[in-house]
């Protein structure tokens, strides 16, 4: 569904503006940063943040299976860019004796369910990041 909304599907029609003269597509097409997009309109914070909890679904089975050795000698992990924490909720609840920390920005993280074993920071990752035995960083 986000792939084909039209807030989505318009920064592609400033690509070839982008070749031509550099820039941000997405920027080209709204006035603004995609951050600074969802943070001043809610219902593309939503849709945005349910597309990202998609692909965390995908990735964290494969994750969980693929890691468990790495996962298992670890006390913290935090998960930078994590969204609404799927991806971190579903490897805490693999590896209990894992706290996780979900690190996002405030107005993504304060949309964010309570999962059992993570906590929710919301800062940006320019300015630091909470410290932690490990980072995960599934998508830039």
């Amino acid at each position: 569904m986000a792939q084909t909304h039209p807030w989505l599907m318009a920064p592609w029609q400033c690509f070839s503006r982008c070749v031509k003269e550099g820039g941000v597509a997405f920027k080209k097409a709204h006035g603004s940063e995609i951050w600074d997009f969802a943070s001043e309109k809610p219902e593309f914070n939503g849709l945005f943040n349910n597309a990202m909890a998609c692909t965390a679904k995908i990735a964290s089975s494969a994750i969980v299976m693929g890691c468990k050795e790495g996962l298992s000698r670890i006390g913290s992990l935090v998960d930078i860019g994590g969204g609404t924490g799927g991806l971190i909720s579903e490897i805490v609840k693999a590896n209990p004796h894992i706290k996780g920390i979900n690190f996002d920005l405030p107005h993504v993280v304060s949309t964010a369910p309570e999962y059992p074993g993570v906590c929710h920071i919301g800062d940006d990752m320019f300015h630091g990041i909470p410290n932690g035995d490990a980072i995960i960083i599934k998508v830039l």
